[in-house]
């Protein structure tokens, strides 16, 4: 009996946060949500500081064309 009492006393014990359990059931959705935008905001981020870095390679090309001229 202690064997079988053991588990279900834990259940007894976890019953108090079982309505606790519903805000986070919806919970990862919003981490989800969170998760996504932070990487389309990274990748943004990421393909501006591309776009700079190729903008001033071609500017530094540029120059050193216009300065071999």
């Amino acid at each position: 009996m202690p064997a079988t009492y053991g588990p279900h006393s834990s259940q007894s014990a976890e019953r108090p946060t079982a309505p606790h359990r519903w805000p986070c059931r919806d919970q990862p959705k919003a981490v989800r949500a969170t998760a996504l935008l932070q990487s389309k905001i990274i990748l943004t981020q990421l393909q501006f500081s591309c776009a700079c870095i190729g903008l001033n390679l071609i500017r530094l090309h540029q120059s050193k064309i216009n300065s071999v001229k």
